[in-house]
């Protein structure tokens, strides 16, 4: 199926107060604004083996907010100009076998985790090359990466970057920033763990 709107104020696939309902080999797109959203109370859903396009500078091609034990499998995730993907007040949802694609600079990351606790990123590529890989901040805490390869590009910035977040796990997973670090632990950042996994950095 594809789902297609041009619309900076709307999203292609909107589901709010909405559960276990499944999304498979489908194309999610709007060329202007956020592709897929996940808004209060959306819970147990499923979107698999699909793309979601975004385009909406700052918005997203996937957004979860107050949604729990959601998961995209064997997905394409892209907005070039804001995130692939923004997880927050969010708990237990999953990223599996997906590729998450940005190429913003500004404040925009591949992935970024606001306030969502026991989250599992597993076997997936996370790209941003003009700025930050994947971000847990303030209260985003039990998240999980593993298996996993995340590429950063922004001068200083992050390819993993936790900011007062706690017991976040790293492990068996490839993080890179040739021009600034592979990983940032920023103050207020406790019980964090990264193990069996490469850091790599040119600075």
């Amino acid at each position: 199926s594809t789902i297609a709107v041009n619309l900076a104020s709307s999203r292609a696939l909107y589901l709010i107060g909405a559960d276990s309902n499944t999304v498979t080999g489908s194309l999610i797109t709007n060329s202007a604004g956020s592709a897929a959203y996940l808004d209060t109370g959306s819970d147990y859903n499923t979107v698999s083996l699909s793309t979601m396009l975004a385009s909406g500078t700052g918005l997203y091609s996937l957004y979860v907010n107050g949604s729990d034990s959601n998961t995209v499998t064997g997905s394409y995730l892209q907005n070039l100009n804001g995130y692939a993907g923004y997880i927050t007040g969010s708990d237990r949802n999953a990223i599996v076998q997906s590729t998450l694609v940005t190429n913003a600079g500004g404040n925009y990351s591949a992935l970024y985790f606001l306030g969502a606790d026991s989250n599992t990123v597993a076997g997936s590529l996370i790209s941003n090359l003009s700025n930050s890989g994947i971000v847990f901040e303030a209260g985003s805490d039990y998240n999980t990466v593993n298996l996993s390869t995340v590429f950063a590009g922004g001068a200083g910035l992050y390819a993993l970057f936790i900011n007062a977040a706690d017991s976040n796990t790293v492990t068996d997973s490839y993080l890179q920033n040739p021009t600034g670090y592979a990983a940032y632990l920023n103050t207020g950042s406790d019980l964090n763990s990264i193990a069996r996994s490469t850091l790599a950095s040119n600075t």
